[in-house]
């Protein structure tokens, strides 16, 4: 299936992650909301994770309630993901492919100024305990990764 009847068959006037669902369950013919665990599927799932967390600012519960899944999940397959990406040729070639499917998602456009606020005040607080860690694995050279 191409890019341009995918993007055709997911119109733009449902939810930013309908459209990054349909995207994925289109371009691999999976249903991402069944309850198989075959590994095939469960890859389409991070793969869709990640794509809603990276293009939206929608919360793990919203992109969760996308696909039946709780916001534990999501997190945890965020977390899967940079390890799959760098270990799986097969979960990369997948990605690579979505990722030239996906649409230009405007992240920002609908969402409302107080959310913006507050994922700004998580990201500062995020990057104030990653310098604080980095330091301290300065100071002791504790740093395990070359």
């Amino acid at each position: 299936m191409n890019t341009e009847t995918i993007h055709r068959e997911c119109n733009r006037e449902k939810t930013d992650l309908t459209i990054i669902r349909e995207i994925v369950e289109k371009a691999f013919d999976v249903d991402l909301r069944s309850k198989s665990r075959k590994r095939e599927i469960a890859d389409k799932r991070i793969l869709y994770s990640h794509f809603a967390k990276e293009k939206t600012v929608n919360s793990f519960e919203s992109i969760g309630n996308e696909i039946n899944k709780n916001h534990a999940t999501i997190m945890h397959h965020v977390r899967q993901f940079e390890s799959l990406i760098k270990t799986d040729k097969y979960f990369r070639r997948d990605y690579m492919l979505c990722e030239k499917l996906m649409p230009n998602v405007k992240v920002f456009d609908d969402t409302p100024t107080r959310v913006l606020k507050v994922r700004l005040k998580h990201h500062h607080a995020m990057v104030y305990r990653l310098k604080k860690e980095i330091k301290k694995r300065q100071d002791h050279k504790t740093d395990t990764v070359p």
